[in-house]
């Protein structure tokens, strides 16, 4: 028997589903929990299964051009302890799904940006049982709040430490924070679990944070936490393009560039390159603003030119097209000798253009 169900947990496990969507920069996964008779051995064995497989996708991506996340990781133990630490600031996408063959499927999201907290509902389900509803209810309920206080603690622990490493008694605050938040939760009951065994209950316990959280690093912010940026350029709590393009019009000056790598074999990274035929680099995280490039991406990949963030392109782009990917894992972009020079002479006129990571990449 022992041997049939590890036999269907490592079918399960070859069922995983992961997603990187480099355009909306998060990655989400999903996990199966194998049949049991238990819905709460189901849920947290799903769980687990999603969660190590967002940590491996995560960990799987293109770095830089000559370099995995994996091998940054090897190289660097904080790198590897940070982001299992960021992995944790995941979120439940939908409900739980029982299906046919009575297996659970759970669907968990994480963000490659900066996670911002603040004035957020977060939302944990809640598993009890008992002989009855008010019991059941009971149990779930706390089952629910011990989510939320796992979440949310970790929440203001990172927070906390960041904002102010040297803080002493950070345990105790921390503590304080959350009993005072939960106090607020609000519990409600659901019945779209599914149900497979009687003296169950299933909630949704939900509560509000306050607006005094510090917005937690992501995945690329801690990835790219060893590379060299422009310095000069300022940076932002909060990476934005909603700006006016008014001056560009006025000037007709580029506000973007867009190079059409639609011919070519391109990998998606978290730091690419722009080089020329001669190796010459034109583009790298020197030219950028850290805030812009952590938060946002150093290049927006999207596969639909009618997709592109229009805040982000501006009224005048400069467009080109690349020649041939390069590095070992085709991560950078080459472009011609002429190209480049027209990129060079936009970026004097307008910083804006590489400081901002006004950069967009049109792929297959």
């Amino acid at each position: 028997m022992k041997k049939i169900v590890s036999l269907v947990i490592l079918l399960l496990s070859a069922l995983a589903f992961t997603q990187l969507d480099w355009e909306t920069r998060k990655v989400r996964a999903e996990g199966m929990g194998a049949p049991d008779s238990i819905f709460s051995n189901m849920f947290r064995s799903a769980e687990t299964m999603a969660k190590s497989s967002l940590i491996s996708q995560v960990k799987g991506a293109y770095l830089t051009s000559n370099t995995r996340v994996e091998n940054a990781c090897l190289k660097n133990d904080r790198i590897n302890r940070e982001i299992k630490g960021v992995a944790q600031f995941y979120e439940i996408i939908g409900d739980p799904v029982i299906t046919k063959s009575g297996s659970l499927k759970l669907t968990l999201e994480m963000s490659l940006s900066d996670i911002d907290w603040r004035n957020k509902v977060v939302t944990a389900p809640g598993i009890g049982y008992g002989d009855n509803e008010a019991v059941a209810f009971l149990a779930a309920q706390m089952d629910g709040e011990r989510r939320l206080t796992e979440m949310t603690k970790g929440m203001y622990l990172k927070s906390l430490s960041i904002s102010q490493p040297n803080l002493k008694n950070i345990d105790v605050i921390v503590d304080t924070e959350v009993e005072g938040i939960l106090r607020g939760a609000n519990t409600k009951s659901c019945d779209n679990y599914g149900e497979i065994e009687k003296g169950r209950l299933d909630v949704k316990s939900q509560v509000k944070l306050g607006d005094n959280l510090e917005p937690i690093p992501g995945f690329a912010a801690i990835a790219m936490m060893d590379m060299q940026f422009d310095n000069n350029y300022p940076e932002v709590d909060k990476a934005s393009y909603n700006i006016t393009d008014k001056k560009a019009v006025e000037k007709k000056i580029y506000t973007s560039l867009i190079i059409d790598c639609r011919n070519i074999n391109l990998n998606k990274a978290l730091a690419p390159k722009i080089i020329t035929i001669d190796s010459v680099e034109v583009y790298n995280t020197t030219s950028v603003s850290k805030s812009f490039a952590t938060q946002l991406g150093m290049i927006e990949y999207c596969n639909n030119e009618n997709n592109i963030n229009e805040l982000r392109v501006g009224s005048n782009p400069l467009k080109i097209s690349a020649i041939k990917s390069a590095g070992i894992f085709e991560t950078d972009i080459m472009i011609s000798k002429t190209d480049a020079a027209l990129i060079t002479d936009a970026v004097k006129i307008n910083k804006d253009i590489f400081g901002q990571c006004r950069v967009i990449a049109l792929t297959k």
